[in-house]
């Protein structure tokens, strides 16, 4: 664009100076037209009438030329005050650009050292959580085991109160088939439940289950109902850190 504009002033130069020639011309014809019409006593007036008519000729054709070109000048020069224009609205713009640039690629040197905290982070949480996840699955791993064992066992024992309660269901609304149904059951020597289990009956058990008695121990009723409860909400914690540090 720039180079276009230079080309363009160098166009309107030009123009100016056909233009200048244009005017000497147009002067040299009045000077020429004044001569001619001093001249009439002249033995030559004949010559000069052609002349005269001649050089008006050509006047008309330079005025009509130097009009033109004026007109050239003029669209030359609106076309440069455009171009100049454009110019100056794109140097805008650039500036603009640039400086959302700068912005950006600061935000983002402050997003990337931002995740690079977070992920050490992260990282050191990890480790210390596999760290703190081993040392109790080392102090306490057979006991985690019993609570596993346990839960796995009450949740088996849920599936099968469930089936059985749809199986009584199921001899209630189809009664012709009902009576294969019971009889079934009972040969099996299984009592059916009166309502289907839950999530809630089945972990309660498992808490009753860890804080039975067992045989090996002696300890008073209190000193044993404390020190289950103590040893079933470690054990709790235990598995949460280990699905925890497993998950990660």
């Amino acid at each position: 664009m720039q180079q276009e504009g230079y080309h363009l002033e160098q166009r309107v130069q030009e123009v100016q100076q056909e233009i200048q020639a244009l005017e000497a011309a147009v002067e040299d014809v009045k000077e020429a037209n004044e001569l001619l019409r001093h001249s009439h006593r002249s033995p030559k007036m004949k010559g000069l009438a052609d002349e005269q008519l001649q050089l008006k000729t050509e006047l008309e054709q330079a005025l009509q030329m130097l009009h033109e070109r004026q007109r050239l000048e003029q669209s030359l020069l609106n076309d440069v005050t455009g171009l100049e224009s454009s110019l100056q609205n794109l140097q805008s713009e650039n500036s603009t650009v640039m400086e959302c640039l700068k912005l950006l690629e600061e935000q983002v040197d402050i997003a990337c050292k931002e995740a690079e905290e977070q992920n050490l982070k992260y990282k050191r949480a990890k480790a210390q959580l596999c760290r703190l996840a081993k040392e109790i699955k080392n102090s306490h791993g057979d006991e985690l085991e019993k609570i596993n064992k346990e839960m796995e066992l009450a949740e088996f024992g849920e599936t099968a109160s469930d089936a059985l309660y749809k199986l009584k269901t199921l001899a209630s609304e189809f009664p012709d088939y009902g009576k294969i149904i019971e009889d079934g059951i009972v040969q099996a020597g299984i009592t059916v439940p009166y309502a289907a289990s839950s999530v809630r009956s089945g972990r309660s058990s498992v808490a009753s289950m860890s804080s039975r008695p067992s045989s090996r121990s002696l300890m008073p009723r209190r000193a044993l109902s404390s020190s289950g409860s103590a040893r079933s909400s470690r054990s709790g914690s235990v598995l949460n850190l280990e699905f925890n540090s497993e998950g990660s």
